[in-house]
């Protein structure tokens, strides 16, 4: 059976407090924000900057963009190269903190239509919509038994196998087809 929870019941919500400054000098704290949750790796952080009130993220947690234009309600699910990032102010983290729930699971749920309506919702703000942490907290989760969860789980690493594949694939081709045109074309000069 299914159970309905608010989401503030099963998980610990960690807002950011570091701004996203960054450097170029690749040393220092790296950084997780909207743009890491877009799939960058993550930055380092500004010579200098405070970290006094700093949230560093764990593996398994479930980070959330708190605004965006386009990128209000994306998430990441933290992993080894990410874990001890400092979580930027744009966005919050969702640990879990219940026994019956699964980090995949809530990922999952990250990115179903049940969470983007709730994120539609209670978004304000013009241009720049937001969400704050409050609400989020309220947000409505369906937690089914663990072996249903960890059904899902199997079958998302499954499919993450097969998008990697694919994905070496086509920069292998893409590698190939450069080849063909840079021989076929020294092949025609005189």
């Amino acid at each position: 059976m299914t159970a309905m929870v608010n989401l503030g019941d099963v998980v610990e919500i960690l807002k950011g407090q570091v701004p996203a400054k960054v450097s170029d000098d690749g040393y220092g704290p790296r950084l997780f924000g909207i743009a890491e949750i877009s799939g960058h790796a993550p930055r380092v952080l500004e010579p200098g900057t405070s970290l006094e009130r700093a949230v560093y993220l764990r593996t398994g947690d479930v980070v959330v963009a708190l605004l965006g234009e386009r990128g209000l309600g994306a998430t990441a699910l933290i992993d080894g190269p990410a874990d001890g990032a400092v979580l930027a102010r744009e966005c919050a983290a969702m640990r879990v903190s219940a026994p019956g729930l699964l980090s995949t699971w809530l990922y999952g749920w990250t990115k179903s239509e049940h969470f983007n309506e709730q994120i539609r919702r209670h978004a304000s703000g013009g241009s720049m919509s937001r969400v704050n942490v409050r609400d989020l907290a309220e947000f409505r989760l369906p937690i089914p038994p663990r072996s249903y969860q960890e059904r899902l789980e199997a079958e998302i690493d499954r499919l993450d196998v097969a998008l990697r594949s694919t994905t070496d694939l086509i920069r292998n081709l893409e590698g190939l087809r450069e080849a063909e045109i840079n021989l076929a074309i020294a092949k025609a000069l005189p």
